[in-house]
């Protein structure tokens, strides 16, 4: 049976007030030094490398898309750092020291590490890597789904949301087809406190037909957990 999942977010604009001192986005150079997994849980800090000197770079696998992480160096006033994706040379963040990155892509990182310059040094900096904040989409339990046979979810619709797929089509990443859809990329229902929407979920045979029971989740204060009265 597939699951839908839709989520709710909140966009906001920040203005940004720059001093008269800028920094410019450092290339690639240097030896890796450092290749760690991004820290999963909320507040740990992760060491890259006890020993990194600036104009090396550390490679970060995993980091999730919506996360935000915080990246720092010991030892240092003028730290510098530029992001990359993994393989690339086109920076997509750079920043003074500790820097939070929120990646827009589930995926690898290249960090370089510098000074405000750009420059290098034989300094050992403890670099670290931790999670400060967790995204809405991220932070839902994992599927539990296991078969492929049998009934599918085919469509589900609430206020403006109105989602269909067929037997043979499926979510976005993490979709199993024919066991399990995420379709939170899609834009997500909008309800009015207060008001009463009608819910329609239509179950559909890929294979075998039998009898079925559809429940749904509604995370209703959007504290990333279905585990409040009512939801």
């Amino acid at each position: 049976m597939k699951t839908f999942t839709s989520t709710f977010f909140l966009l906001c604009s920040l203005i940004l007030v720059f001093s008269t001192s800028s920094f410019s986005q450092c290339l690639v150079s240097g030896n890796t030094n450092g290749i760690v997994a991004a820290p999963t849980s909320l507040g740990n800090s992760t060491t890259i490398s006890s020993c990194t000197n600036f104009g090396e770079n550390s490679t970060i696998t995993a980091l999730l898309a919506g996360n935000s992480y915080s990246l720092n160096a010991t030892n240092t006033s003028a730290g510098f750092i530029t992001i990359f994706a993994s393989g690339s040379t086109s920076s997509i963040a750079s920043g003074p020291l500790p820097f939070v990155f929120t990646p827009a892509t589930t995926g690898n990182y290249t960090v370089q590490w510098n000074d405000t310059l750009c420059g290098s040094d034989a300094i050992c900096h403890l670099t670290t890597i931790s999670l400060t904040s967790i995204s809405l989409a991220n932070s839902y339990c994992t599927s539990q789904a296991t078969s492929t046979s049998d009934e599918d979810i085919l469509g589900v619709s609430l206020s403006n949301l109105i989602n269909t797929s067929t037997c043979g089509t499926t979510g976005t990443v993490g979709s199993i087809l024919n066991c399990y859809s995420n379709f939170t990329n899609i834009s997500p229902a909008i309800l009015t406190l207060g008001n009463t929407y009608p819910l329609s979920v239509t179950v559909g045979t890929c294979s075998g037909a039998y009898n079925s029971v559809v429940k749904v989740w509604i995370d209703y204060n959007q504290d990333g957990d279905f585990n409040d009265p009512g939801e």
